[in-house]
């Protein structure tokens, strides 16, 4: 017989979770969401656009702008025009923003703690090993099979 579970749901709710957490502990330091953007954004500061945040996110533009909207709001991000490409904009981290990573990274690594505590190295080393896999294999699928779209629901 083959295997019944249903992998997606259960990383969704391992997901909800983890963010879930990760999200109560930078609480008090006003930012509850984007980490993984915000840690992009900082690491390649001046020298990515919203597209190049969208493809390394795997996001969508809608999803991406409302994410940079987010993180400009908050005074971590600005958008620069690119002296080469005037029609484009480089996102750009603040000063607010550098200060934050390594908050967020120990956050990242209480969350990761608290998570995976009933693991031993070798399972957490399994785990990596098992995500990297999958990343794989998105990574050589065509674009339109992971990305995620935003839509519109049509009125009926």
């Amino acid at each position: 017989m083959k295997d019944k579970r249903v992998y997606g749901f259960e990383l969704a709710s391992f997901a909800e979770v983890y963010l879930s957490t990760l999200s109560n502990l930078m609480e008090p330091h006003g930012i509850e969401r984007n980490f993984v953007a915000l840690l992009y954004i900082v690491k390649h500061s001046g020298k990515i656009s919203q597209k190049d945040l969208a493809d390394h996110l795997r996001k969508d533009k809608v999803y991406i702008k409302r994410t940079v909207d987010a993180l400009s709001d908050l005074d971590l991000i600005e958008r620069k025009t690119n002296k080469k490409d005037r029609r484009c904009q480089n996102l750009v981290a603040t000063e607010k923003a550098i200060h934050l990573v390594p908050i967020v990274e120990e956050a990242i690594q209480q969350t990761n703690k608290i998570l995976f505590k009933n693991f031993s190295s070798k399972e957490k080393e399994m785990f990596a090993n098992a995500m990297n896999k999958l990343n794989e294999s998105i990574d050589n699928q065509p674009p339109s099979s992971y990305t995620i779209n935003a839509y519109k629901r049509k009125n009926d």
